[in-house]
């Protein structure tokens, strides 16, 4: 059996007719012009099987998908007299099985398993390549057969490079994969926080997409498997799987939120549709991946082809977003520009057109991370369009705010009118009943007699119209008021429409006397509109000895007032609808903004919270104001 095994090596150590010399290496430099390759299409081949087998040239470094094992050989010389150390690696992060046999000119065989599912215990060196280092003696000569098999793309050559080659070409991929992690890393954590504080739903896929992109390089380029060592590689090579098809779900649902295709393309947004439903299949495809992970993966061409179907698919809505004139669509345009060049140059390598080397794992990610800071551009174009449109509505609520006040003040001065106005009516008609049926002098005495009346209701009549007056004037600085008084006022008030509804209102405290500084006419119009909608709640539902219950509570630095009422509670689902534009309870025709002005003067005037709920028998509102300029300051 020894002399088999000298009759194998010597022939291995001479097949090659030319040999790596190692004294000419002043960079990493591969493998290729010196390898030969072997199909093992059984499967079965082991070293004295691949010893005895029959080579051909390599011609090329990517072999693409093969389903079955290859061998590939190649001899190393080290002409120098010193002992020289080299580092060999394998320029695909994710062979799956990788296993070195050097067979040296003293016959002895050295074994390294280095692929990404072999034992962690066996890989002579921790990289996320897989690497082995080298020993050569003076004037030695190294044959080494390898044995590759991967479920994807199949890199059949290996670069050669010095320990400190190695290292520093380590260094400044480490350095560049943290920079362009740690910006794609920035990115998905700020529009996420923007998501949370918006509640825009076009982030959401946005953070997707960025996310899915970091997981998948991070993964392919063996990064994770570094920083992570104590973790299995088979789940994270199966999430790799399945990261594609879940970027594609993102691209699609962005561009069909952020161009609002339901709208302005009505035919593109249902062809989008179809697609983003045909990858949520793929999708959920995936998700058995740990079933058939060698299918699945051999598929990775098409899901590269499919993400540059998606990337062409979403150029026309771009145009058409440009047509509309939505901001951003020029950003958008030339981000998916230059991510369908990177997914070209990615797709061309992973077919074997191009060398994979440092154009392939760079270009991809930069592409992808340009493309992400061009939408992230356009989304603040967006965004910043989304705030005008918003500041243009609470324009138009403020707007409508003064039109619904004065309707709201000349309801309730007509309200206030109608006893004055009746008694003035009655006045003068017995001024002229006493004109036709009595003597001047004693028409004239009569008259003087009830002229007092007249200027009695006259009078009250100018005094109502002054106080709704003083409610509806802008405050043009905090000062101290009594929150008690004010609201006695509004009773005051609403008196007559208090009386003709047969309500009560009740006014509780824990303090004696509370004065609080703040906007003193914004409190009265929150407090008027909240007893006055109570009271249309009771005339409208007819509801029984209808009381209004008004608590205040008085802290260090904030005011809280409850308004509760027995009218029957809030009928909206969900209760904070009721301060949204436009949405009311009520059954008569009513603009639906009292609650919302409400809700704006309580944030944007008081800087405070004005919260809804239903309780056994009503509704109740809790508004909760600063009482003190320095709480104000410091919200």
């Amino acid at each position: 059996m020894k002399s088999l095994w000298l009759v194998l090596l010597s022939a291995g150590l001479l097949w090659a007719q030319s040999v790596f010399d190692l004294s000419s290496l002043s960079k990493p430099n591969s493998t290729l012009p010196f390898s030969q390759v072997h199909h093992d299409h059984t499967g079965t081949l082991d070293l004295l099987g691949a010893l005895e087998a029959e080579y051909q040239p390599l011609s090329r470094h990517n072999l693409g998908y093969l389903d079955h094992p290859v061998w590939i050989r190649f001899t190393l010389h080290n002409p120098s007299n010193e002992t020289q150390r080299f580092i060999l690696h394998s320029p695909r992060a994710n062979t799956n099985y990788l296993d070195l046999y050097l067979i040296r000119t003293d016959q002895s065989i050295e074994h390294y398993a280095i692929g990404l599912l072999q034992p962690k215990e066996a890989k002579p060196l921790m990289h996320n390549y897989p690497a082995a280092g080298l020993i050569l003696e003076a004037d030695e000569r190294l044959t080494l057969y390898a044995r590759i098999v991967n479920f994807g793309p199949t890199e059949a050559h290996f670069i050669l490079s010095t320990p400190t080659q190695f290292s520093l070409a380590t260094l400044v991929e480490s350095v560049l994969w943290g920079l362009m992690g740690g910006l794609l890393l920035g990115l998905i954590i700020y529009n996420t926080m923007i998501f949370f504080q918006l509640r825009i739903w076009i982030f959401l896929p946005y953070v997707v997409v960025g996310a899915g992109f970091l997981i998948f390089y991070y993964t392919l380029n063996g990064f994770i498997f570094i920083l992570l060592p104590w973790l299995s590689p088979t789940p994270w090579m199966l999430l790799t799987v399945m990261m594609p098809p879940l970027i594609l779900i993102g691209m699609v649902a962005f561009a069909m939120l952020f161009f609002q295709t339901r709208e302005i393309a009505p035919r593109y947004h249902r062809v989008l549709q179809g697609f983003l439903l045909f990858l949520t299949g793929v999708f959920l495809l995936t998700l058995g991946a740990d079933r058939w992970p060698e299918w699945l993966i051999a598929l990775s061409p098409a899901v590269s082809l499919m993400m540059l179907v998606v990337v062409f698919l979403t150029l026309p809505v771009a145009l058409i977003g440009m047509r509309h004139h939505i901001p951003g669509s020029g950003y958008y345009l030339i981000g998916q520009a230059i991510l369908a060049l990177s997914l070209c140059v990615t797709l061309m390598a992973t077919v074997g057109l191009l060398t994979l080397g440092e154009l392939f794992r760079a270009v991809a990610p930069f592409g992808v991370l340009l493309d992400l800071v061009l939408l992230s551009l356009a989304m603040g174009l967006r965004i910043r369009r989304i705030k005008e449109e918003r500041e243009m509505d609470r324009r138009l609520l403020l707007l409508q705010s003064r039109f619904a006040a004065i309707g709201q003040t000349v309801g309730n001065i007509t309200h206030q009118w109608k006893v004055p106005v009746v008694r003035l009516g009655t006045l003068l008609t017995e001024m002229e009943a006493h004109l036709e049926h009595k003597s001047p002098q004693e028409a004239k005495e009569a008259i003087y007699e009830l002229l007092p009346s007249l200027h009695s209701s006259l009078s009250y009549i100018h005094q109502v119209t002054e106080d709704f007056q003083g409610f509806y004037t802008n405050d043009h600085a905090r000062a101290p008021f009594c929150p008690i008084e004010h609201i006695i006022e509004i009773e005051n008030l609403l008196s007559g429409k208090i009386a003709s509804g047969m309500a009560t209102i009740r006014i509780s405290t824990s303090h004696e006397s509370i004065r609080i500084t703040n906007f003193a006419n914004a409190f009265g119009h929150v407090m008027i509109i909240l007893i006055d909608n109570a009271l249309d709640i009771f005339k409208e539902r007819q509801t029984e000895n209808g009381t209004i219950h008004i608590d205040l509570t008085l802290t260090e630095e904030w005011l809280t007032v409850t308004v509760e009422d027995n009218g029957g509670g809030i009928r909206l689902e969900p209760i904070g609808a009721i301060f949204d534009p436009f949405v009311s309870q009520k059954l008569s025709r009513t603009s639906g903004m009292g609650l919302a002005i409400a809700m704006m003067m309580t944030k944007e005037r008081l800087h405070g919270t004005l919260e809804a709920a239903n309780t056994a028998k009503g509704a109740r509102f809790t508004l909760r104001i600063p009482s003190l300029p320095q709480t104000l300051k410091a919200i």
